[in-house]
């Protein structure tokens, strides 16, 4: 059967597993960051449903009760682009001539913290074809599609939505691609309220989706009061607004249009579909295009608010292990860290920023970080555990290798109950293979070959079946 995966089951397994270290508390509306002596020591938030201004639900009337939580360690903020510099704000810490606009103590004049927002460019064209596009599928938990990706993990749900899609350079000098154009099943015009729905009534439609990326606008996040419940003032400062005034963004959506309008008057697509509906064909000039874009770009990959910077920075917010300058156990860890948006979409960059952080923070605790294999298996020391299994067959070790100075063994030993064959391979940091090879266990240590590598950091993967009774790998 088919299984719901992401961040929100791992945040629900991690709490069902560890139901000491982990508290998951809904309804709850972080305030400020209690911080005594220039050190965090704990959050204030107000518990209640409905508390905050951007809820369509919100009552003014609504207060919610006051809570305090302490911390033992450190506070992290993770409340994305708009909320951290908010919070950060209310708590004392941003620019000075605006928190004293607002009334709100000075803990630490931080003049980056608010700024430097971006976010990328995205418009759609909607197409309208002869046929359905979809079948068997009503986008409710009733169709027939559903049930199939329910109970066989099979069928159209299986896909994420996408039929087809380009990355193309909007200029051929660019040095990397711009943007990146991706064909949706349904109509899509943005993120308007009740959007959903108009995929539902009409299953003949295909929307291009137009994604610029890199791109150059950079706005900012202030606050509109002292009152946590109210939203801040999100200015994008979009296309002229901004820091683009040459119009360098414009001009690539503008060049992406005619781009997907020329692969839907291809003779081997047009046949099959009655023409563009969105906008439509009377917005063909470039003024009237460039009017389209204007009016109807969204985006949402808000970023960059809290930036990670060097000590010479005035505008760095944060330094390399996502701490908050000026202020003690205190670090921000969400898509507010990046100086620059990175690549096309930002979930992947926040994972890796994630990983980062956690090692950050468990180096500050002086806890080393738990590995699976690697704990149990890569050792100086003689693995003296009895017959524990290990149902992952792969360990991954990054380590840095001076060829000068450095041989890598591997001692199987006493690797194994039973005799088994593990593969080996070593990787640098840009993945490309530097060795390959099969070892078998019976015949103890191996030693690789690195004299023909550059100092540098390199990756090696062990893989093999289910391991039992293991010996140690040591890096002499």
């Amino acid at each position: 059967t088919a299984k719901r995966h992401a961040v929100r089951e791992y945040l629900l397994e991690t709490a069902k597993a560890y139901p000491n270290n982990l508290t998951i508390e809904t309804n709850a509306l972080a305030s400020k960051v209690i911080i005594k002596n220039k050190i965090a020591v704990g959050v204030e938030y107000l518990s209640g449903q409905n508390l905050y201004s951007a809820d369509p639900h919100y009552s003014k009337g609504s207060k919610g009760q006051k809570r305090r939580v302490k911390a033992k360690r450190e506070v992290i903020l993770s409340a994305g682009a708009f909320n951290s510099p908010q919070l950060l704000k209310l708590s004392g810490i941003g620019p000075k001539k605006e928190l004293k606009k607002h009334g709100i103590p000075v803990v630490h004049d931080l003049p980056g913290v608010g700024t430097n927002l971006q976010d990328r460019y995205e418009v759609g064209l909607t197409y309208k074809f002869k046929r359905n596009l979809l079948d068997k599928v009503n986008l409710k938990t009733t169709d027939p599609g559903f049930q199939e990706f329910y109970s066989k993990a099979s069928g159209p749900y299986t896909s994420n939505g996408a039929l087809a899609g380009n990355i193309i350079k909007s200029k051929s000098y660019l040095k990397q691609a711009d943007v990146f154009n991706f064909a949706l099943l349904g109509s899509f015009k943005g993120y308007e309220p009740g959007y959903s729905n108009s995929t539902r009534s009409d299953k003949s439609i295909l929307t291009w989706a137009i994604l610029k990326a890199h791109t150059n606008n950079t706005g900012e996040v202030l606050l509109k009061n002292k009152k946590p419940q109210s939203t801040p003032k999100i200015n994008f400062k979009y296309f002229k607004d901004g820091q683009d005034t040459n119009s360098n963004d414009m001009q690539a959506i503008v060049h992406s249009v005619k781009h997907i309008r020329s692969l839907m008057d291809n003779f081997h697509i047009k046949p099959y579909h009655n023409g563009e509906e969105w906008p439509g064909a009377h917005v063909n000039s470039d003024h009237s295009i460039k009017e389209f874009v204007k009016n109807e770009t969204w985006g949402h990959h808000a970023s960059c608010t809290n930036k990670i910077g060097a000590n010479s920075d005035t505008q760095a917010v944060l330094d390399s292990k996502f701490r908050v300058r000026g202020v003690q156990n205190l670090r921000v860890v969400d898509a507010s860290v990046f100086p620059k948006i990175p690549g096309f979409f930002i979930a992947l960059p926040i994972y890796m920023i994630s990983e980062k952080a956690t090692d950050d923070i468990l180096a500050t605790a002086g806890v080393r970080r738990s590995n699976g294999l690697l704990d149990n298996f890569f050792s100086k020391k003689e693995n003296k555990m009895k017959n524990e299994q290990y149902q992952k067959d792969q360990l991954s070790v990054t380590c840095y290798i001076d060829p000068s100075k450095e041989k890598l063994v591997f001692d199987f030993k006493k690797a194994l109950k039973s005799v088994e064959n593990f593969h080996i391979s070593l990787w640098d940091q840009n993945g490309n293979l530097k060795k390959n090879q099969i070892h078998n266990a019976s015949l103890g240590s191996l030693n690789i070959d690195v004299s023909n590598l550059s100092p540098g950091i390199y990756v090696y993967v062990i893989q093999s079946g289910t391991f039992e009774k293991r010996g140690k790998i040591v890096k002499e």
